[in-house]
């Protein structure tokens, strides 16, 4: 196992026994609840769910634009196999119809693509091992890798003390760009993903919730064509060739995620929210990236309404531009982002629209002030 599985272990079994000293005598209360690091047992062995949505989709970046309807359905199935072992997977189905130019031809053809295919182990106590294609929304940032699975593995402790919550953990993974595919040529090194990051949620008055979560992030050998299909969404790459591209900088550095959230009435939650990623490998006037957004749910009978608006910028060489969220234009992009959510939990569906401003922060031959649309409709149902 990486050296750097093995130093992050360590520092969680002794985080763990500062925090209980007596862990290896009486039982402690373990935690495995924080956002998607949930590890809960269910009282069903087998759950299933699916989520079918229709979509409207328009971007507009100069003379190139999309025009998009898609039919989406996202089967989801959990179970556990056994008091030590469970298994999660995710796919969607996307069906698409529309009128696409240049660049964004890719969104126009139907696919069929594996969000999440994880196998967890808790052999013991607080201690777990994931491996299988590794759901990257547990760093919680676009701004370093949109929703998307990885290949790999992860290694990890989590833990309850008191009123916080914390999980540390450390991934091995091969950065893919479609599916599993790692497009790479033979003569081209096997690409490498590697994070550590601690996660702590807190909850120090009742109502109120603090979390933060950081990840030390390392990029190794991605292989020329992530480059050059990069180049188009804002990072800086040496070469003219298809196949001879290479990043300018390399990609290592440390993403930040903050929120807090608030329950100020019995019928709205107001939250906030702060992210940063820094390339420590490229100069600082080209390797950041940060949102802060704010919002609030808002619960009345039957219905929950969320508002939201963001500020973000994303600089040349803050992340991988093919990895990053193609909503906000990727890189060399500072913007605003509004989204308004409406979940109609009495008849079972939902509705949400969102809209994007994605200005250039520096001029690009290839690249132009970018805006996008999209409304969707959505019906969630529980299988089994």
């Amino acid at each position: 196992m990486n050296l750097l599985f093995s130093r992050l272990l360590i520092l969680a079994v002794a985080v763990v026994g500062l925090i209980h000293p007596a862990y290896g005598q009486t039982k402690a209360t373990t935690t495995l609840s924080i956002a998607e690091e949930s590890h809960s047992k269910s009282s069903k062995k087998w759950t299933g769910s699916l989520i079918s949505s229709s979509r409207y989709l328009g971007y507009e970046e100069g003379v190139e634009e999309e025009q998009l309807v898609q039919l989406s359905l996202s089967p989801r199935v959990s179970a556990q196999l056994a008091p030590w072992l469970d298994i999660k997977a995710q796919a969607s189905v996307n069906l698409n119809s529309g009128r696409v130019q240049s660049r964004f031809a890719d969104n126009s053809t139907n696919s069929l693509s594996l969000d999440k295919l994880e196998f967890t182990l808790n052999p013991w106590g607080p201690f777990y091992f994931k491996a299988g294609a590794i759901d990257q929304s547990f760093l919680g940032t676009e701004l370093l890798i949109n929703a998307r699975a990885f290949p790999g593995a992860i290694a990890g402790v989590s833990h309850q003390w008191k009123k916080i919550n914390f999980n540390v953990s450390a991934q091995q993974a091969i950065p893919t760009s479609v599916s599993l595919e790692s497009d790479r040529r033979e003569d081209e090194d096997e690409a490498s993903f590697n994070t550590a990051g601690l996660k702590t949620q807190w909850t120090p008055l009742s109502g109120l919730k603090l979390t933060a979560n950081l990840n030390y992030f390392q990029f190794k050998d991605l292989p020329s064509v992530v480059a050059r299909d990069s180049q188009l969404w804002g990072n800086q790459v040496n070469g003219e060739f298809n196949g001879e591209n290479i990043f300018l900088y390399d990609f290592e550095g440390l993403a930040q995620v903050y929120s807090i959230s608030y329950q100020a009435l019995p019928w709205v939650r107001p939250y906030a929210e702060l992210q940063i990623v820094e390339n420590n490998k490229a100069p600082s006037q080209s390797n950041r990236g940060q949102w802060i957004g704010a919002g609030a749910q808002f619960n009345f009978k039957g219905l929950d309404l969320t508002p939201f608006a963001a500020h973000f910028y994303s600089e040349a060489n803050s992340s991988p531009a093919v990895y990053n969220s193609a909503i906000m234009g990727h890189n060399n992009r500072e913007g605003m982002l509004y989204k308004l959510k409406a979940d109609f939990k009495k008849y079972g569906f939902f509705v949400e629209g969102q809209y994007v401003q994605a200005d250039l922060i520096d001029p690009n031959p290839v690249q132009r002030d970018m805006n996008s649309v999209s409304f969707i409709v959505g019906i969630a149902n529980e299988l089994f």
